[in-house]
């Protein structure tokens, strides 16, 4: 009997694996046999819309079939046969899904029951739904897709209603073998999930990019689109500080007609949010800022209560200006980049991590956290509408616009007075503090509250943030944070748990409470826009100090070198010696003045050039290394009884001329190549420049800056000439003293230290 039940049960595990094999090797079959080269994915979705994209490995004509919840079917057929096909999809309900498969003349590409082939139609206002936000998909300098996965296996875990994707999601936008790759990632989410992509300059491949052929919807790179209570505006801004044609980006632009015209529609402003998603960040504070985003569509943004803009950079990042919210989430795929954060422009919470948003929307509130590949929170957030807020300031505040420092009191001046500072933004729980919890405290307690409330909307108040959590020992204090006797607490969740018992605290022992309170004023003058308040820092004495300080980078040491050594073998007099330096260092300030003339607000931005400054950094090397080389080399002549370093032969009136072409030539490079080093001093000048009322002032710094920088470069230049006329004279004399070598090391040693420092 037991023998038989084993034959039974092995027969059983026999046919169950057949079974399964047999399966395998179908779907195998399916695979293979599958006219698809691209798998289906979803685009424009609305209430009753719909298209789905898919490609073919030759022309037929195809469409799609939508399955209906009472049993029904209806095709959405192609008229000519194509590779490429858009299938317009109607008649469909608000918020609901809907099973679809592809069909070809050949039957079914798709599953017909698959529940991962889905249309699901955007919501009605009031409904909650949730989206997916991130960019920079691309292998990038990681050359592998990898992160890419891992973060798309992640959105999958969430169901995203729909994804938007900030752009660069191809290294080469002209290589359809790279569109392949990217769709072949995101073929399960995106069959069963809308997108809405922008272009980034990857994509856009100097014109040459192929985002029409798979996006023909979105083909203009800026369009718009409603989902619940929020309206969506893709803008395109590939890369706003380069190669992108200005025309594209200014405000009388083709695209921000269009943008000014949806958005200030009665329905767009009436929504609950507007959230706008683009490439290029206008803020960020550890990558590429554009100063013509701040300065052309910041103010667009502001006026027409814009609640969050996203853009993409190799990191995450958010920041808040003037009441807008600034995402950066640049962590789909590509190589994160990590540099040192802009003080100009200063985040209130970044990540270094492969990522993507996840976005919430409720009627009355959009919440977003950033979530690694891992799923771990890397931060998170939650808006109201701005708009309401914008409508109906808190009790007690002048509206936003007006004042970044406000003082009043809550509930008298007759009950023990209790100091507070709040930092906050116009958002639902910071109104709610001032309109509900510290008056209904004030009444329970006995206590009157003098209130001195900061409006972190506004440009400059966020330095005067930082300081009161250095003084109170809470520098990562979230929003919106209260600051009173020695205690910081931040965050709703703080905030209610803290708050009433530091009232207690107070009411316990007043007197001994004040003293050991930490004392900080807050006054309206300490508040002003970071660059301005800078620039008023600015004297001739500390822009004279700067530019004597920015001589010693290893491009000025190098340079100094190379050209000083050129000068010796040249066999040039003493007299055109100082003739040439003078003339290269002039050329080199008059030329590195006029570039920064020419580009002046982009000298806000240092950051931007830590790339540049590695590579010069690296070619520094590279020319000290010659210089050493060159030295060696010399040195074996020397001692095989050869002429040393000696000048070569050529006649005088040559000589002349090469070395007024040289000394011109070097410095109408070095100059302008020399500014990647510039420091904070120089850029706040130079930023001032386009501004009418600074601008004269400007200029003064500049040339005083490029006064004493040109004069610090020619005193090194003739420092260097004098070390090597005297390592001359000695090899003339076949006698290099330990002196001569001594110059020689010190200058090579000296301009390697530099190298090195500037590189750490």
């Amino acid at each position: 009997m037991r023998r038989s039940c084993y034959i039974i049960l092995a027969v059983v595990c026999i046919r169950i694996a057949a079974a399964l094999v047999a399966n395998a090797a179908s779907v195998d079959a399916a695979s293979d046999a599958s006219a698809l080269a691209i798998a289906p994915y979803l685009m424009q979705v609305t209430q009753q819309s719909a298209v789905a994209g898919f490609h073919l490995k030759s022309k037929a004509i195809a469409g799609i079939r939508v399955f209906f919840d009472n049993g029904t079917f209806r095709d959405f057929m192609a008229s000519q046969p194509r590779i490429a096909h858009f299938i317009p999809v109607s008649g469909l309900s608000a918020c609901t899904a809907y099973r679809y498969q592809v069909i070809t003349a050949d039957g079914p590409q798709t599953p017909e029951n698959s529940t991962g082939h889905l249309i699901k139609t955007s919501c009605a206002p009031g409904n909650s739904f949730s989206f997916a936000v991130y960019g920079d998909t691309r292998p990038g300098d990681n050359q592998t897709d990898h992160y890419h996965r891992e973060v798309i296996d992640q959105i999958l875990q969430h169901s995203p209603d729909f994804a938007i994707i900030l752009g660069d999601m191809v290294d080469d936008g002209s290589q359809p073998d790279l569109w392949r790759e990217f769709f072949g990632i995101e073929a399960e989410l995106f069959r069963k999930t809308a997108v809405y992509p922008v272009i980034g300059d990857n994509d856009h491949a100097t014109g040459e990019g192929l985002f029409a052929s798979y996006f023909p919807g979105f083909a203009k790179g800026y369009y718009t689109f409603v989902w619940g209570n929020a309206h969506f505006f893709a803008l395109n801004a590939w890369d706003a500080a380069g190669r992108q044609p200005r025309e594209q980006l200014n405000t009388t632009s083709e695209q921000i007609t269009w943008f000014v015209e949806q958005v200030s529609k009665p329905e767009a402003q009436k929504a609950a949010f507007r959230v706008v998603f683009m490439h290029d960040p206008a803020y960020i504070s550890r990558g590429r800022a554009s100063s013509l985003l701040i300065r052309q569509w910041r103010p667009l943004f502001e006026k027409y209560n814009i609640d969050v803009v996203f853009a993409s950079w190799h990191l995450y990042e958010r920041s808040l200006h003037k009441g807008v919210t600034y995402i950066i989430s640049g962590g789909g795929g590509a190589e994160l980049i990590w540099i040192r954060a802009n003080t100009a422009y200063p985040s209130l919470a970044d990540a270094r991590d492969h990522h993507f948003v996840r976005v919430d929307v409720t009627a009355e509130t959009m919440s977003l956290k950033a979530v690694s590949k891992q799923g771990a929170i890397l931060d998170e957030i939650t808006l109201t509408p701005r708009s309401r807020a914008a409508s109906a300031p808190a009790a007690g505040l002048e509206p936003a616009s007006q004042s970044a420092v406000q003082n009043f009191w809550i509930n008298g001046r007759d009950a023990p007075k209790l100091d507070l500072v709040l930092f906050a933004t116009n958002c639902g729980f910071c109104r709610r503090i001032l309109d509900k919890i510290l008056p209904s405290l004030a009444d329970q307690y006995t206590v009157a509250f003098k209130v001195t409330y900061v409006n972190l909307d506004l440009e400059g108040t966020y330095d005067l943030f930082q300081q009161f959590g250095a003084a109170f020992g809470n520098q990562n204090a979230a929003l919106p944070a209260i600051f009173m006797g020695s205690r910081a607490f931040g965050g709703e969740n703080e905030i209610d748990l803290y708050l009433e018992p530091e009232i207690q605290n107070f009411l316990a022992d007043p007197r001994q409470y004040r003293r050991d309170a930490i004392k900080m004023a807050v006054a309206k003058t300490q508040i002003a826009q970071p660059q301005e308040k800078r620039f008023a820092e600015l004297s001739h004495s500390k822009t004279a100090a700067a530019g004597f300080y920015d001589v010693f980078n290893p491009l000025v040491i190098s340079i100094a070198i190379l050209l000083a050594m050129q000068l010796r073998l040249a066999g040039v007099t003493t007299a055109r010696q100082v003739s040439t330096i003078a003339i290269f260092a002039v050329t080199a300030a008059l030329a590195a003045l006029a570039v920064t003339l020419g580009l002046g607000t982009s000298f806000a931005e240092p950051h931007q050039l830590s790339t540049a400054r590695s590579y010069a950094n690296f070619f520094a090397a590279a020319l000290l290394a010659v210089s050493a080389v060159f030295i060696f080399l010399e040195g074996i002549k020397h001692r095989q009884g050869k002429t040393g370093i000696a000048p070569t032969r050529i006649k005088t009136s040559r000589r002349r001329r090469a070395a007024v072409i040289a000394a011109f030539a070097c410095g109408a490079l070095a100059g302008p190549i020399e500014l990647i080093y510039a420091g904070h001093t120089y850029q706040s000048a130079a930023a001032m420049t386009s501004v009418p009322e600074h601008r004269i002032a400007a200029v003064t710094y500049l040339m005083v800056y490029h006064g004493v920088f040109a004069g610090g470069w020619a005193a090194l230049l003739g420092l260097f000439c004098l070390g090597f006329r005297m390592a001359g004279r000695a090899a003339a004399k076949k006698t290099i003293g330990p002196a001569v070598l001594a110059v020689i090391c010190l200058m090579l040693i000296f301009g390697a230290i530099v190298i090195v420092i500037h590189t750490l």
